[in-house]
């Protein structure tokens, strides 16, 4: 009987440096970094005439975000975003919002034969890789902070502005999981 509890302990033991970085224990863990690039918005603002007002008009392009599975990693299902912006000084310059979002994020994996889809590779076929994957179509930038920025730079001083974004769901085994991305540039300039 101690020589079953020892080996029983032995084969534990054994099983679990299976999972310690040598990929047996695939796809058990969470590591995702999410990069956010290129929001802006563009005011133009035409002078007031004889018969019209000064008239400002915002333009808002939405950044590029890019989800990174590192290798081996699970899966993300995106289901909502918060979004801070701050002023040069660190301080709210809008409150805090946030929205729903419907994304898939693709695992830290790809299948070895190329024109095959992940969900339709054979497991033996599956290697652990770097994955990126874009998710499109995600208004960061909302119409009242295009409209704030319209009405600051309008009156002379276009802000500098940062945003932290909290993308949040749940991974592949079903965990809430938040991915936080900080100090995104926001940039606000006027456009002749």
């Amino acid at each position: 009987m101690k020589k079953l509890a020892i080996l029983a302990g032995a084969l534990a033991l054994g099983l679990g440096a299976c999972g310690q970085n040598n990929g047996l224990n695939i796809g058990q863990g969470f590591d995702m970094a999410a990069e956010v690039v290129g929001a802006a918005v563009s005011v133009k603002i035409t002078p007031a005439t004889a018969t019209t007002g000064q008239i400002t008009v915002a333009t808002t392009k939405q950044p590029t975000i890019v989800f990174h599975a590192r290798p081996q990693s699970m899966g993300f299902k995106l289901q909502s975003y918060t979004v801070q912006v701050l002023d040069k000084s660190g301080s709210s310059y809008q409150s805090q919002y946030q929205r729903q979002l419907g994304a898939i994020v693709l695992p830290g994996f790809i299948c070895s034969t190329s024109a095959t889809t992940l969900d339709s590779c054979q497991a033996n076929l599956k290697e652990a890789s770097n994955v990126a994957t874009p998710v499109n179509g995600v208004a960061l930038v909302i119409d009242e902070i295009s409209r704030q920025i319209a009405i600051d730079c309008a009156a002379g001083a276009c802000p500098t502005l940062k945003m932290n974004v909290v993308f949040n769901g749940v991974d592949d085994a079903g965990h809430v999981q938040s991915l936080l991305v900080s100090g995104v540039d926001l940039s606000a300039t006027v456009s002749p």
